[in-house]
């Protein structure tokens, strides 16, 4: 099966995955995507329902994406086993550990919508980003919890989500943040201030303690997952802020690890993006 096709039809079919099936001036992203694909489909990485991945493709493309250029990276250095319909993406087997990874694109729409700029300098809310970021982590975590009740994956297993914010809108447009939106997430960055320095006459950055952040409905979600005993399942988070669309970055230089320090399913093989 062809990951472009037209046999397939979505309802609210993604604009993207349409200009790259069908557009001239996308043939360079068609062909690269093609190519995995079908090497990966004929190593079984994909699943074992291959015409649900398309519809889903053409729903969520940036979504298939990432899912397709993580495992391609990762089957270049681990032992991949052949992941199921019902379960995670991606799953390694080593000698001492078996690893699963479940793969999210954070986009602008869901619950805690982001608008997206078309003009001019303005000042994106940080928090509804950071709400989009967190909802997605909390939903593949609500996932990992099921998968283990139903027993499709085992308490041992360790556990990572993959998140690629490649598809929302960059951060403050007007002096942007050292820190990344994946680290206001895990530990506890909050705004950004500018402090002078009277003895040295300069300003540095630093950045206001925050643990939790004010939800749609007036809940409080947690910005420091990697500092709450609650994700203690969670082994680590791979992210991603670049879009294969536009790079086609199968090196792996543009991914980050970032393990959590008090996870009771602590990663123990070396991941060297």
């Amino acid at each position: 099966m062809n990951i472009f096709t037209e046999n397939l039809h979505s309802e609210d079919m993604d604009q993207y995955y349409i200009l790259t099936r069908d557009e001239d001036y996308r043939v360079e992203a068609r062909d690269v995507i093609q190519k995995i694909w079908t090497e990966l489909t004929k190593l079984e990485l994909i699943g074992d329902d291959l015409e649900k991945f398309v519809k889903d493709a053409q729903r969520n493309f940036h979504g298939a994406l990432w899912q397709l250029e993580l495992t391609y990276i990762l089957n270049q250095k681990f032992n991949l086993l052949s992941p199921k319909k019902m379960g995670p993406d991606i799953i390694i087997e080593t000698g001492s550990e078996r690893i699963i990874i479940d793969c999210v694109s954070s986009n602008i729409s869901g619950q805690n919508k982001v608008k997206r700029i078309t003009s001019g300098a303005e000042t994106i809310n940080q928090d509804v980003r950071k709400l989009r970021v967190i909802e997605s982590i909390t939903k593949k975590y609500d996932s990992y919890k099921k998968w283990i009740d139903k027993g499709i994956i085992n308490t041992s297993d360790k556990f990572i989500i993959a998140v690629d914010t490649s598809n929302l809108p960059d951060a403050n447009l007007v002096g942007y943040p050292l820190v990344s939106i994946i680290n206001t997430i895990l530990y506890e960055y909050g705004k950004q201030v500018f402090v002078f320095n009277h003895e040295t006459g300069s300003f540095e950055i630093k950045y206001h303690k925050e643990t939790e952040i004010e939800k749609y409905n007036k809940s409080r979600v947690p910005t420091n997952i990697f500092e709450d005993s609650k994700f203690g399942d969670i082994s680590g988070i791979i992210w991603k802020n670049t879009n294969f669309l536009s790079e086609h970055s199968l090196s792996g230089k543009n991914l980050s690890l970032f393990k959590n320090p008090i996870s009771n399913r602590k990663i123990e093989i070396e991941f060297e993006f």
